[in-house]
């Protein structure tokens, strides 16, 4: 077996949270997944809560600033638009429905969750402000997009992505008549 990574380790972390949720994330249970011992945990991470700090981080770039950076190599809002779209409809919300249950119970966790919210929202109102050109309206819409995409998830069962794509795009085109 090859050496692990400390990605490896987050990655494993990340699989663990989307397939059991939260009380499964434990040292015991990543060492078991990866067929390593404790040491071999010690050797990246000083303890469990250094650990869940790295792998908050991950979830931060992995689901937002680097969703951000692919977004912004697109020519304009409106492809911008449809690129979030894209990319919100192409992925399962089961990670981001545990970290949000997971919030409520932890600081460290709800404070990570505020900051990728805030930082989605105020992307969103810059996108929405090269269209509109409105600051107003721009932070509606951001506001609005959002919402639907995290209620989408919460509902009992999640929203297909078929059927959240199509809410998207009506909230588009009815924006697009209205402007």
């Amino acid at each position: 077996m090859a050496r692990l990574t400390k990605r490896d380790w987050l990655i494993t972390g990340i699989q663990l949270l989307a397939e059991q949720g939260v009380p499964t994330l434990t040292i015991e249970n990543l060492t078991n997944r990866l067929t390593v011992t404790k040491g071999s945990f010690y050797h990246h991470f000083k303890s469990f809560a250094d650990y869940k700090t790295a792998l908050l981080e991950l979830y931060e770039q992995e689901g937002t600033l680097n969703v951000i950076e692919l977004t912004e190599h697109q020519p304009s809002a409106a492809a911008k638009i449809d690129t979030l779209i894209d990319v919100v409809c192409g992925s399962e919300p089961i990670l981001e429905i545990v970290l949000r249950a997971w919030a409520l119970q932890d600081d460290e966790v709800r404070q990570v969750q505020a900051r990728i919210d805030v930082r989605r929202i105020t992307y969103l109102q810059e996108v929405y402000f090269a269209l509109t050109g409105d600051e107003t309206q721009a932070l509606i819409r951001a506001q609005l997009a959002y919402t639907i995409v995290v209620g989408s998830a919460q509902l009992q069962p999640p929203l297909p992505p078929a059927a959240l794509r199509q809410l998207l795009n009506e909230l588009t085109r009815v924006y697009q008549v209205a402007s």
